[in-house]
Parts: structure tokens; sequence; C-alpha cells
């Protein structure tokens, strides 16, 4: 929610899913600390994969919207520069990490393959791959309809309704030019994600939490 307030996003919907009722007693803390709306969306089969959870979202997006994993950290710079690489017409952009070895987990991230310019492939089981997909993304609504497309052939992952548009020459993206990530999935994850929040390596912009602080409380 910092990095979206720090790039200038106004509104906010959050899928929730497992442990929802947990979440949901937190959101309006989150509202009065960052001063942004938030609307909850509930994923009733957030089992099936992350693909249903981005579907719970279409009644309350409208296009262009970002869409991110909420255990993803990224600098601010990294949005503000997948904002500026929007292109009309494409219907989705991803920020992409081109140096693998900056990704603490490699086995777990979702890989790219390129073809040229193009992203011939993208999924967390590729054998060979160029990049790393960061976990945000620059889309338009027709991404709902791969993903319903998806879904109806059995496949219920975001990465598979990128795979779709990709492969029909929809899909584009912009580098992170070594801009710090992290997915933060592990103990060791979370600590050195506060490393990077209280290290000054993100900015402290007028209006959010100074950066020890939110590092306190990730």
């Amino acid at each position: 929610m910092r990095v979206c307030h720090d790039a200038g996003v106004s509104d906010i919907v959050v899928v929730l899913g497992y442990e929802g009722d947990e979440i949901r007693m937190r959101l309006p803390e989150l509202v009065a600390r960052h001063e942004m709306p938030i609307r909850a969306a509930t994923n009733e089969d957030w089992q099936l994969g992350n693909g249903a959870s981005v579907l719970a979202a279409a009644p309350y997006v409208h296009s262009p919207f970002l869409l991110m994993m909420c255990d993803h950290l990224i600098h601010p710079d990294l949005l503000t520069k997948l904002i500026g690489a929007d292109r009309p017409s494409k219907n989705c952009t991803l920020a992409i990490d081109p140096d693998p070895s900056r990704c603490r987990d490699v086995e777990e991230a979702t890989k790219i393959l390129f073809d040229g310019p193009r992203i011939a492939a993208i999924g967390k089981s590729l054998p060979s791959y160029d990049a790393i997909d960061t976990g945000v993304f620059l889309c338009r609504e027709l991404l709902f309809d791969a993903l319903r497309e998806a879904a109806a052939d059995g496949q219920h992952s975001l990465s598979e309704a990128v795979q779709l548009l990709a492969t029909r020459g929809e899909v584009t993206w912009v580098s992170s030019d070594g801009l710090p990530w992290i997915d933060v999935d592990t103990p060791d994850d979370l600590q050195y994600a506060r490393g990077l929040l209280a290290g000054g390596v993100w900015p402290a912009n007028p209006g959010v939490p100074a950066v020890d602080d939110v590092a306190a409380r990730i």
C-alpha cells in the first residue's frame, strides 16, 4: 500500500481468501494509516489458484489496473516505471527482473522466456528462462477473459492466463533495472525484507510511515 501511495494510486481492492476474516478485520486500520480507500473482494475458491483470486476482483476494477502480489515488496520507482510503460495496444505489461541471480528463491519464482523482444513463455517450471517475474502487472480487462478461458480448461493460475495473452502477442514487459524487490515466502525472507526497509533501500516520502516504522510492522 505504501508503494501504491508513492506511485499515485488512489484506490485499492484486496482479494481475501485463506484466513480472509482475519485480514478483513485489519482493513480499517490500513485505511486510516494510509488514508486510502480499500474495497474487499472475496474468493471462496482460493484453493484453485491465484487466477481465481484475480477473477474475484473483476467486478471492482476497470482498465487499466495494477495487479500486485500481496507478499511481494517492490521499490516505488518500479511501480512508477511500470505505469509509464503502459501501451494501450497491450492487455498486460509485466515488471520483470532480467537478472535471475537477484532472486532469493529461483525455484519458487515465476520465470520468463523471451523470443526476441516477445515473451514466449511464463511459468514456475520452465526448464530454461531469461528473467524473473517480480509479481507486478499493469493489465486491462481482457485479462479477465483470458482467466475465464484458462479456467474453462481447468487452469487456474495467473501465469496460464498471461501465457494465453502472450501467445497472441498481447503482453509486453518492462525491466526492473536493478530496483530491489522481494517475494516474502519464509521467515528468512521476512527478516531480509525488514533489513531492506530499515536500511533505507526504500526511500521515505512525506505522508507515509518512516522505513523503520514500516519494518517493525511487517
